[in-house]
């Protein structure tokens, strides 16, 4: 089950993919991520068995645009021959992601939550630190 990532200031900053199909009880949960890896995602790609979370979610999209500079000088004109979907995704084609793992700590060991990606530039803007953990 994807659910969006925000800041502290709520801006999107990714999604991620719960272990469950239970939803968290609260509406906003705090989480902290570890970077594992980066990759690159292709948004423009429609295949019919690959579909993205963040490349079906407007939200997501519109964010994604912003950060590559700006979605509200955007014409949509030919939205009669693209949804909105279609056209964000195609104007975003690749964008480049951190693979992070949400992580509870339990009597100094790590416990995966939930896998995702966060937007690379939205990572690399953050107060980063190096941690060391075992995972559980």
């Amino acid at each position: 089950m994807p659910v969006t990532l925000v800041d502290k200031s709520g801006e999107i900053v990714g999604v991620i993919r719960l272990n469950g199909k239970r939803m968290p009880s609260e509406e906003s949960v705090l989480c902290e991520l570890v970077a594992i890896s980066k990759g690159r995602a292709n948004l423009g790609f429609i295949g019919t068995k690959y579909v993205l979370d963040e490349g079906s979610d407007l939200n997501c999209l519109r964010r994604l645009a912003d950060i590559r500079g700006g979605s509200d000088d955007f014409c949509y004109d030919d939205l009669e021959e693209k949804t909105e979907e279609q056209y964000l995704r195609s104007y975003v084609g690749y964008y480049k992601f951190i693979n992070v793992l949400w992580v509870e700590w339990k009597g100094g060991v790590a416990y995966r939550k939930a896998l995702r990606r966060v937007f690379k530039e939205v990572w690399e803007a953050q107060a980063l630190e190096e941690v060391d953990l075992v995972l559980g």
